[in-house]
């Protein structure tokens, strides 16, 4: 009995990162800056045809991602790795929750520094989402089930990886806002990719270095 309420508050924790995640996500579009390179694809298409959510398009995205797991790992893809799924619709249903929550509350950056302190809390709220979530060993969110297939298959460290793939991901957004907006950044307006992606890639990192190890003081998260 206490080990399944030991999971079940596992699984609770990182649904609740997931939430966090989804906050930062909503925060670094309403900041207007660049979005992050894992959520671009997504965002670009969303500028396209908004008559769709950003989270019905990321779910799109990141569900292709775990095909593409499933084709790269072969018999190595266990059904434990089908939690991406409910996973990935989590997260996809708490970006329509945060931009809809973003909206009501009348969100907006009007000036430069209003746009950096919506990125800064964009950061810090992601990076305590992911913190959570990897430490909660829960939910697994495709993002990093597709950069842990490459590693299995490349014999490749994970970080080395993480930033193939990022950069893979980041090209393919490039390719599919020069089809979309004829520049590789998107509308000069709206952008999907700018220096806010820049700072996102190195600050939700290093507050990481921060949020992971208060977190790992929680008695749940320490092993």
């Amino acid at each position: 009995m206490k080990k399944y309420a030991e999971t079940s508050l596992r699984y609770l924790l990182s649904t609740f990162g997931i939430f966090l995640v989804a906050i930062g996500i909503a925060l670094s579009v309403y900041a207007n800056l660049g979005i992050n390179c894992l959520n671009a694809t997504a965002y670009a298409f969303n500028i396209k045809f908004p008559q769709l959510s950003l989270g019905f398009y990321n779910f799109a995205f990141f569900t292709l991602c775990m095909l593409l797991q499933m084709a790269v790992l072969g018999k190595r893809f266990k059904a434990i790795d089908l939690l991406q799924l409910p996973a990935n619709f989590l997260l996809s249903w708490f970006i329509n929750i945060a931009m809809a929550l973003c909206a009501s509350l009348g969100l907006s950056a009007d000036s430069l520094s209003s746009q950096i302190i919506l990125l800064v809390i964009s950061c810090i709220f992601s990076a305590v989402g992911i913190s959570l979530e990897v430490l909660s060993k829960a939910w697994m969110l495709p993002a990093d089930m597709t950069v842990r297939a490459f590693s299995i298959i490349s014999k490749g460290k994970f970080s080395t990886v993480k930033i193939a793939v990022d950069c893979s991901i980041l090209l393919l957004s490039c390719i599919v806002c020069l089809i979309f907006f004829s520049n590789i950044l998107g509308p000069s307006q709206t952008p999907i990719i700018g220096w806010g992606t820049l700072i996102m890639a190195v600050a939700i990192g290093l507050c990481m270095k921060v949020s992971t190890p208060l977190l790992q003081k929680i008695p749940l998260l320490k092993g």
